[in-house]
Order: structure tokens, then C-alpha cells, then sequence
């Protein structure tokens, strides 16, 4: 993981980290989760399960609401144009051959999972805004 791009996803990663995950319902984990769920008596659950997120999802979008993201926080969009260049420059060998991930999240990536927990966010938001029953709690994890 001594390469010039892990360092500067993990710098990024630490830059857009602060505005992700802000509300006071995200969910650590499993335990908080129950901590938060056990005093809950009525309300609607909704569940977002996804399978195999960083193999499935689109960089495009996701560099997309990242920049949304960074532009409503006054930052720099230069920032998504390196998240852009990190997410798709993953080389890797496999059975001798090398070979480059151009459409899938890279596992090993530090900036992997800040990029695809900003796209839950905002996925989970847009597709909140439509319904007509809404739970009362929004619970992130």
C-alpha cells in the first residue's frame, strides 16, 4: 500500500469523511443499532440492503454526488476530478496478467468506502424524498 495514489485517497478520504456521515442517526454498528432501535415503539422500517456495493457501483454518479457534495460545502471541485482519477486507475495481476478496474470501487482503497457510504446517503435520500410515508427516524450505517 506504498503507492503515491493509496497516499492521496487516504488524504482525500480524510477530506471528504467530514461531510459524510453528520447526522445524529448515523449508525455505527450492529450494537448501536439496537441501542438506537430498542426505544422505538411505531414507525415504518426501511430497509437499503446492498450487495457487493464497491464491485457495483457506478463511479460516475458517485464522483457526481461527491462534487454536489464539496460544491453545497464551499470546496474545491478540483478534489472531484482526483476521486475520479483514483476510483478508476486501479491496476491489479491476476493469473500472471495485468490487467485495470475502470468500473468498480477498488477493495483495498481508503477512499472505497467514504465514496460509497456518500452514495448510500444520497441514493437513500432521493429516494426518501418521494414517498409518502416516511419514518420518523432515519437511521444511517
Amino acid at each position: 500500500m506504498d503507492s503515491p495514489k493509496y497516499s492521496l485517497a487516504k488524504y482525500i478520504s480524510g477530506i471528504v469523511k467530514e461531510y459524510t456521515d453528520r447526522t445524529p442517526l448515523h449508525v455505527l454498528n450492529s450494537t448501536h443499532f439496537v441501542e438506537l432501535i430498542s426505544t422505538i415503539t411505531t414507525d415504518l422500517l426501511i430497509s437499503f440492503d446492498v450487495t457487493s456495493l464497491f464491485t457495483k457501483m457506478p463511479i460516475p454518479d458517485s464522483v457526481s454526488m461527491i462534487e454536489q457534495l464539496l460544491e453545497h460545502n464551499k470546496k474545491s471541485l478540483d478534489l472531484a476530478s482526483l476521486i475520479d482519477k483514483c476510483l478508476t486507475s486501479t491496476c491489479f495481476v491476476f493469473q500472471g496478467k495485468f490487467f485495470k478496474r475502470i468500473s468498480e470501487a477498488a477493495m483495498g482503497l481508503q477512499l472505497s468506502p467514504v465514496v460509497t457510504n456518500t452514495f448510500m446517503e444520497s441514493s437513500k435520500s432521493v429516494a426518501l424524498q418521494n414517498q409518502h410515508l416516511k419514518p420518523k427516524h432515519g437511521l444511517s450505517m
